[in-house]
């Protein structure tokens, strides 16, 4: 909380709030110590004691790209204890058990299918050749995308490589492995337009940390606006251009990134309810509305959200028409049958009828491809 207050708050005196609040803040700093140096006996004067609480200060405003140094009156770290201030992002990336994530690799490896193993093989030799290649890997929902990145994830960080797992969603994100959505991981502005940046400083930890990885992995990308990738390019391009000038003419500045997702989100049991939802998605089905539910399911949960989940039931509440293009197609492909599937409409609304927004321009160059046709969607 107090790293909180100096990075979002106005404090009129830092100082104040520091004495008036370390103690507290330090009560668990020295059973820490005593665990890392293994000495269960130690005692620290309050001097050291306040040295040690600065340090996990420092720690999280770098994590934020702040420093203790940029707060007027604050304590200072003295310059004998700045090496335990390592990057702890760098650091975190580095701590997976190479022995776990090695058992996992080699299960789920064995478990990839042809197509998979083409896929895999693509982007580990452009992470071992460091070519920085830029694939897109286009499937629907349930072919595998995300076992795949798994399998991947595990494979780099069995070999203490650094891959950033992120997506454009939290509930996508929460299925890869230490996932995070893209907008947190590289600080990307909400409010974006052509000329943004992300939020990231040269010479921070999250700049040290760009500079070592080796891959991103981005799932989700359908969703989110060109203009996040191309904050993302800018930033990657002020970071490594200072240490590699080469990069600054190469995409996401030599660095490999594979994007995944789907334009139509689908895999449902049933061939027939599959067509239909193909055609809802493209803006071309029957009109009309089959069934509609007399309840609420006990389980809300918005459109968003329900990215990335299968279910055997929905029942959709519609109050108000969808705004958004695809969002009613991303809702009807969560269930997995039309049986499972019910509406629940407001008083106003059309007994017989669903509003259903598409822009079907976004279709006209769009190929059909599956998960494996990765000739067709990676560049230089």
């Amino acid at each position: 909380m107090f790293v909180t207050f100096l990075t979002n708050c106005f404090v009129a005196s830092p100082k104040d709030l520091w004495e008036h609040s370390w103690k507290s803040m330090s009560e668990d700093i020295l059973h820490k110590r005593q665990r890392i140096l293994g000495h269960t006996n130690l005692e620290l004067d309050d001097e050291t004691l306040e040295q040690y609480t600065l340090i996990e200060v420092e720690k999280l405003m770098r994590m934020h790209d702040r420093s203790l140094n940029d707060i007027k009156d604050m304590p200072k770290i003295k310059p004998v204890l700045l090496k335990e201030l390592r990057n702890s992002l760098w650091n975190q990336e580095m701590d997976y058990d190479v022995a776990e994530e090695t058992l996992r690799h080699d299960r789920q490896y064995n478990l990839l299918n042809a197509e998979q193993r083409t896929i895999y093989e693509s982007v580990l030799d452009s992470v071992d050749k460091k070519d920085g290649k830029l694939f897109f890997v286009y499937g629907a929902g349930g072919t595998g995308k995300t076992f795949l990145y798994q399998t991947i994830i595990s494979r780099l960080r069995s070999r203490k490589q650094i891959v950033l797992p992120v997506a454009s969603s939290g509930i996508a994100a929460l299925l890869l492995p230490n996932g995070r959505t893209a907008h947190y991981r590289f600080n990307i502005p909400l409010k974006l337009d052509e000329n943004k940046l992300c939020n990231i400083k040269p010479n921070t930890m999250m700049a040290e940390l760009i500079e070592k990885m080796d891959l991103i992995i981005w799932d989700e990308a359908p969703m989110t606006h060109k203009h996040a990738f191309e904050a993302l390019d800018k930033s990657l391009k002020d970071i490594m251009s200072i240490k590699n000038p080469p990069a600054k003419d190469q995409t996401f500045r030599g660095k490999a990134v594979l994007l995944g997702g789907a334009f139509r989100q689908i895999l449902p049991d049933e061939k027939e309810f599959s067509e239909w939802l193909l055609k809802v998605g493209e803006s071309r089905p029957e009109s009309g509305q089959e069934d509609e539910g007399d309840g609420y399911h006990d389980q809300m949960i918005t459109v968003e959200n329900s990215l990335g989940k299968s279910l055997k039931d929905v029942i959709l509440y519609l109050p108000r028409p969808v705004f958004a293009h695809g969002q009613l197609y991303v809702a009807l492909s969560r269930v997995t049958s039309k049986e499972g599937l019910k509406f629940i409409k407001g008083e106003d609304s059309h007994k017989q009828k669903v509003k259903n927004i598409v822009y079907k321009e976004i279709f006209n160059r769009l190929l059909p491809m599956r998960v494996s046709d990765i000739e067709n969607s990676e560049s230089h």
